[in-house]
């Protein structure tokens, strides 16, 4: 979505300018548009991932390491696989694991079936110094769930479960009398939401969501922004040492295009009204209330994506931020050489964070 043109080249030579529709940073998909002029082109069919097996054949095409048009051919090792992403951002999930030789410059290529139908979006590779044959693509099902949304809206319309969560590792378990060595506990559950009407309540650990292994409260949030609104699934928990199934209708994640008071920005920090679903992403509890930064245009502050600002001190006096209007009038009063402290709730935790501006 940052690039400042993108260029089609075909088989004979052919270029096309293409056309951005929208897509998706997080799910690594992107929908562009290109007019053929009348000619016809040849299309690929989508095939079905879920029903692909382990041992079947996968072909894979791309431009590896620029040498265009490369076929490999190898066999699906693995599904569901997830990989931390490389910028450490999350995970990609529910991943088809193949043996056929990917290499940098294969991604956004097909992995196709015998039949050549696709299957997969060719995503990621293991660093070849550390593995060979290890590649990994993006299931064709996945992205047929957004193409409409990103489509119609130019981005893609995600799931919202509605819980707050953390990790579970040893020492959680033994302390709370946790069976499980891993998954994702519920530290509290979002009123009227998916997860509430489903009968999910705190100190549940989610430890699969249908096929999928949740081994972190960062994959669980990966897992659900997989599926669209008003899908269906399969939550297994554990309860006071009992595994329970649930059945879960996915609500929406509702975050607003348009905020109703444009925020101001300030010190390169972009921010926002919190929304049920970044309390769901970045664990909120209710009780916090401030403005949620979006992005930051600049690092020197040490602010981050997802801090929740919930107070401004503006040289020795206190302002409580409960929207972008409270910011909004705060911002609007502070002058070059003010001293300025931000309060910050960030991930179970709070900080202060000071600068002159």
């Amino acid at each position: 979505h940052n690039a400042k043109e993108i260029t089609v080249t075909m088989l004979d030579g052919t270029t096309y300018k293409a056309e951005y529709i929208g897509g998706d940073e997080e799910l690594d998909i992107a929908v562009i548009k290109i007019n053929p002029k009348g000619r016809e082109l040849p299309v690929l069919e989508f095939g079905n991932s879920d029903d692909v097996k382990i041992g079947e054949w996968a072909i894979a095409i791309g431009n590896p390491l620029g040498f265009q048009h490369t076929v490999t051919i190898g066999v699906v090792s693995a599904l569901h696989r997830k990989i931390p992403k490389p910028g450490g951002t999350g995970y990609y999930t529910n991943l088809i694991q193949t043996d056929a030789a990917i290499n940098p410059g294969n991604s956004g290529g097909p992995l196709l079936n015998i039949h050549g139908q696709v299957i997969g979006i060719n995503t990621a590779i293991v660093n070849p110094s550390e593995a060979v044959n290890l590649g990994f693509a993006i299931p064709i099902n996945i992205a047929k769930r957004f193409i409409d949304s990103i489509i119609e809206t130019g981005r893609a319309k995600k799931a919202f479960l509605g819980v707050t969560i953390s990790t579970v590792n040893p020492s959680l378990a033994k302390a709370l009398g946790i069976k499980s060595k891993w998954g994702a506990i519920v530290t509290s559950v979002i009123k009227n939401s998916p997860a509430e009407r489903a009968g999910i309540k705190e100190g549940d650990v989610i430890l699969k969501v249908d096929n999928m292994d949740i081994k972190s409260a960062e994959e669980l949030v990966s897992v659900i922004h997989s599926y669209k609104p008003g899908d269906k699934v399969e939550i297994l928990i554990e309860r006071k040492g009992k595994e329970i199934k649930l059945e879960v209708v996915l609500g929406e994640s509702e975050k607003k295009v348009e905020p109703l008071e444009e925020a101001k920005t300030f010190a390169g920090l972009i921010v926002d009204n919190i929304t049920n679903s970044d309390r769901e992403n970045w664990s909120i509890p209710e009780e916090i209330n401030g403005v949620i930064v979006r992005q930051t245009k600049s690092t020197i502050l040490g602010v981050r994506e997802g801090d929740v600002i919930t107070a401004i001190f503006v040289n020795g006096k206190r302002y409580d931020i409960k929207s972008v209007k409270d910011w909004n009038f705060v911002i609007s009063k502070i002058k070059k050489g003010d001293y300025i402290a931000f309060y910050i709730y960030r991930k179970n935790g709070k900080a202060l964070i000071s600068f002159v501006y």
